[in-house]
């Protein structure tokens, strides 16, 4: 799979050099287009942990919440 991934960024870089490939001012999803039809594969970004995000947020409320409790036995 790396192997696959490396000879598709070399032909990529190979052919926006030679100017069979232009980048520039195009929209992402017609240069998508364009590499399926020059046969490179794609291949899909990994979804993103969503557990640690909301364990942060958790524990970020948390401490918003001990802070507030504090502030509040302090000035009364």
């Amino acid at each position: 799979m790396e192997l696959l991934k490396l000879e598709n960024n070399v032909r990529f870089i190979l052919a926006v050099v030679k100017g069979e490939i232009i980048v520039s001012n195009r929209k992402r999803a017609d240069l998508y287009v364009e590499l399926q039809t020059k046969g490179f594969t794609p291949f899909p970004k990994k979804a993103k942990a969503v557990e640690p995000e909301v364990a942060a947020a958790t524990d970020d409320t948390e401490e918003t919440e001990v802070q507030k409790e504090n502030e509040r036995q302090s000035k009364g």
